[in-house]
């Protein structure tokens, strides 16, 4: 099923879900409810089962278009199907759980605007609810929030994939969303788009994102084996900040130090002691390493508390 209309957007809104009937509304309609008109919507159905399809079709906004995989091929593939079938020269990405303020596109556009030549990423604040709390992002450890921002990305992701709004030679230039990936594509992505070009931030909080269960963020092995495969692609960008490097490849080692594989995990550790050999710290983790787990164990909750009585 394809709805649409001939005159093309000026900016592409991506909607990838899977099973999602239940929120759809809500993530639709904060879209469609956009003081910026010029869009469209393509919703990319990751072969759900649930009521997805009728749903969409109880939407009867030209601007918005269905289209079905066949299996599921994860929410990496959803959003680059979306990609390939859009018409706008801007591209942005709603999530299935998450809302927009209703001048999101507005906002964005004008930002857009201002740039003029330049080639340039944006992205906004978002707020996260989980249960009874929220938290802004990009949260207070983030010192640079725009222009050359890959060395702050590298220590970890701030930029959400609803939060941007890219130009569409710029994904053309750098590649799609990366289909290897169990989590961490909006990290992948960011990385590679921050290498290129700058990034723009609107510092205030334009999209609102809803911890749902059964979310992939919630797969530990899942997190662990995809920060390591992006560890592997941006070897080069990493190694360029050796105190980074070495951060991650020891939270990696401590991970799989204290689930039991001492050998993995002791293996990571060494890395990061190479990366970063002047930091003490390392070399007593792989020495805690050869005396078991369970000494592993109270070595790394040691540390743990040392540097939660330290931040209070």
């Amino acid at each position: 099923m394809t709805m649409g209309r001939a005159q093309t957007p000026l900016v592409s809104v991506i909607l990838p879900t899977h099973n999602r009937a239940a929120l759809l509304d809500r993530a639709i309609g904060s879209v469609l409810a956009q003081t910026y008109r010029d869009f469209e919507i393509v919703v990319v159905d990751d072969a759900s089962t649930d009521d997805t399809q009728q749903v969409i079709e109880g939407f009867a906004d030209p601007r918005l278009s269905y289209i079905r995989h066949d299996r599921n091929r994860g929410a990496p593939a959803a959003r680059n199907t979306g990609i390939a079938a859009a018409r706008g020269d801007l591209i942005a990405f709603q999530d299935s759980d998450d809302e927009w303020h209703r001048e999101k596109l507005s906002r964005q556009v004008d930002a857009m605007h201002e740039c003029g030549d330049e080639t340039t990423v944006l992205c906004t604040g978002l707020l996260r609810h989980s249960g009874s709390s929220n938290t802004y992002v990009p949260e207070p450890w983030v010192s640079r929030r725009q222009g050359n921002i890959l060395p702050q990305l590298l220590l970890g992701n701030f930029v959400g994939t609803p939060t941007l709004l890219i130009p569409r030679k710029c994904l053309d230039k750098v590649g799609g969303f990366d289909e290897n990936l169990p989590r961490f594509q909006d990290w992948e992505l960011v990385l590679r788009l921050a290498a290129a070009y700058p990034f723009r931030l609107l510092d205030e909080p334009l999209v609102f994102s809803h911890d749902t269960p059964g979310n992939i963020s919630s797969d530990t092995e899942a997190g662990f084996a995809a920060r390591r495969y992006i560890i592997e692609k941006h070897h080069a960008s990493f190694a360029r900040y050796p105190g980074v490097l070495a951060s991650h490849l020891y939270a990696l080692g401590d991970v799989k130090c204290r689930d039991g594989s001492i050998a993995e995990g002791r293996g990571l550790l060494i890395e990061a002691a190479k990366a970063r050999p002047q930091r003490v710290k390392l070399w007593l983790a792989i020495l805690a390493s050869y005396l078991g787990v369970r000494t592993y164990a109270a070595f790394s909750a040691t540390l743990q508390r040392l540097r939660g009585e330290a931040r209070a």
